[in-house]
């Protein structure tokens, strides 16, 4: 009885990460190897790699929509295809793949989800099943990760901008956001609570549905103010490692924004500073980066990126 080939797709990196945003980066580079283990001689007409990015969105009147951001196929044979038949062996077949900046990163969220796969099919001589094997890729961006400084002091109200301060504006997903209460300031107000609110803003857009956002409460913070602290000032955290957050991300269908809502005496006083989660992935993945050179070797492989059209609603 013919035993059918055995294909496993590995990765030199589980999470692949773009440095940038979508208009300044370079890229994303996609590397790993395709192991073709062959259990008897077998005539192997042709391997191919697939990589399929697809945006997926729900809408109240039409059900879940589809569409397809970027498709690409090449082939992993060297040199003309023929059908000798390969000896019982373990092939590897590694490829380097290069991706545009401009691709979202992964995303899946309840009402919304950004994916990719590699699809491998091995095509084998007339009358034999091919064989189709595929894994997720996951891609990350860290556009915002090293950015340390958090919005400016305009942005608080004038008789609030030295009674708190956040010394950063982007931190990983499960850290605790670090800042600073100047007690003597609140003290002469007369403010002896502060209440801080994390909360996430989700935006979902589609060419043919209306857009639709959900907001909700992360978390919340509440500290005391004593009269009679004779401190400066006092540097506390919000623990957030136990809270389940996503990570922000601004693509063109799906925009996850989060915000620190501050409130002072029972709602008396109420301000509002953004603040970005980068993902936690990216805690480990910069160490694993390739080197990035100024000049590519070879031609870029071309991609049939069709993000102007509109999306296509599912079929059951």
């Amino acid at each position: 009885m013919f035993t059918l080939p055995t294909v496993h797709i590995q990765l030199d990196q589980d999470i692949v990460v773009a440095r940038g945003s979508a208009t300044e980066s370079q890229g994303y580079f996609l590397k790993g190897v395709v192991n073709l283990e062959l259990h008897e001689p077998t005539r192997i007409k042709d391997v191919t790699l697939e990589l399929v990015g697809t945006v997926s969105l729900f809408s109240t009147n039409k059900g879940w929509l589809h569409k397809v951001l970027v498709k690409q196929k090449w082939s992993l044979l060297e040199g003309p295809k023929d059908v000798k038949a390969r000896d019982a062996d373990t092939y590897p077949h590694p490829f380097n793949i290069f991706l545009p900046g401009s691709l979202p990163e992964s995303v899946n969220l309840e009402m919304g989800s950004i994916s990719y796969v590699l699809n491998v099919q091995v095509k084998k001589a007339a009358f034999t099943r091919d064989v189709n094997v595929s894994k997720s890729v996951t891609l990350r961006r860290d556009s915002l990760m090293n950015n340390e400084t958090l919005a400016s002091q305009t942005e608080f109200e004038s008789s609030l901008q030295h009674l708190i301060h956040f010394p950063v504006k982007s931190i990983l997903q499960g850290e605790s956001i670090p800042f600073q209460v100047v007690l003597d300031h609140l003290i002469k107000r007369s403010i002896d609570t502060v209440m801080i609110s994390v909360l996430e803003n989700v935006k979902y857009r589609s060419s043919v549905s209306s857009s639709y956002q959900t907001v909700k409460q992360i978390a919340q913070f509440q500290f005391k103010i004593q009269p009679d602290d004779s401190s400066l000032e006092k540097h506390l955290v919000l623990d957030l490692s136990h809270c389940p957050v996503r990570f922000s991300c601004n693509t063109t269908y799906i925009k996850v924004e989060h915000e620190l809502n501050i409130q002072f005496n029972d709602l008396q006083k109420n301000i509002s500073i953004p603040i970005w989660f980068a993902p936690k992935e990216l805690g480990t993945a910069h160490d694993e980066l390739p080197p990035y050179s100024e000049i590519l070797p070879g031609d870029l492989p071309s991609y049939d990126l069709i993000s102007q059209l509109p999306l296509q609603t599912a079929v059951a």
